[in-house]
């Protein structure tokens, strides 16, 4: 009994072995193909334009109306820390008030996705050779991961003040501090007070890296998706 467990373990681990050396075996030979097919000028401007489509595509959906607030793999919604508060709150009937909550919450991510494009453009501009074999060698999302590494405290020092200005524009603390009012006449319940700038400031950032994400691995995984001679050429 003992060794026909083992043999089955040992079984599994080979077949799990196998499909990662498949996978593996893959990206190695898409990279190879590129590599050899194409100069290193070539590869470096096909996914520098790569990330420049899929970097383009990702803040202009994330920075229309609704781009956060429609979108449910982006949609930020009621504070984590206080998602007591909403459950009381909804309770108490004031399901509209957080409505209008979470809606101004998404306009504030929506107004920062704006000025992510430049810092995104500014950086795929200084993709080094290495970098460029780096990502094509890496998972499918390995560019998103490399602008998310050298873009983050860029992209938030940016996003903050405009967020905050939002917020201040569509009077969201005001709308808090309303709901909270109401929270806080009920007994025994526990007080939270989340900075709604920097909670929108973070969810922004991880939505616009979500929406990158996905146009990359479009492009790299689907014809459809290589929308230029060059991108059609390198990633074929």
């Amino acid at each position: 009994m003992i060794k026909k467990v083992f043999f089955l373990i040992v079984l599994f681990t080979s077949n799990q072995l196998d499909a990662q050396s498949n996978i593996l075996n893959q990206i190695i030979t898409n990279t190879q193909n590129i590599t050899e097919n194409f100069s290193e000028e070539e590869v470096t401007k096909g996914l520098k334009e790569a990330l420049q489509v899929a970097s383009n595509i990702a803040v202009s959906n994330a920075s229309k109306t609704n781009g956060f607030y429609k979108n449910n793999l982006i949609k930020i919604p009621f504070p984590e820390d206080a998602i007591q508060v909403k459950k009381v709150l909804k309770k108490a009937g004031l399901e509209s008030k957080i409505n209008e909550f979470e809606i101004s919450l998404n306009r504030a991510a929506e107004d920062a996705s704006k000025v992510a494009l430049e810092i995104f453009i500014n950086q795929i501009k200084n993709l080094t050779l290495n970098d460029v074999y780096s990502i094509l060698k890496g998972s499918n999302t390995e560019a998103t991961d490399y602008l998310k590494e050298n873009t983050y405290d860029k992209l938030y020092n940016s996003f903050f003040p405009i967020v905050k200005n939002s917020i201040n524009k569509v009077d969201l603390t005001k709308k808090w501090e309303a709901l909270m009012k109401h929270y806080n006449k009920i007994p025994l319940v526990k007080k939270v007070n989340p900075d709604l700038n920097i909670y929108v400031t973070l969810k922004a950032i991880e939505g616009l890296f979500i929406l990158t994400a996905i146009e990359e691995e479009k492009i790299r995984n689907k014809v459809e998706y290589r929308t230029t001679e060059l991108l059609q050429k390198i990633f074929q």
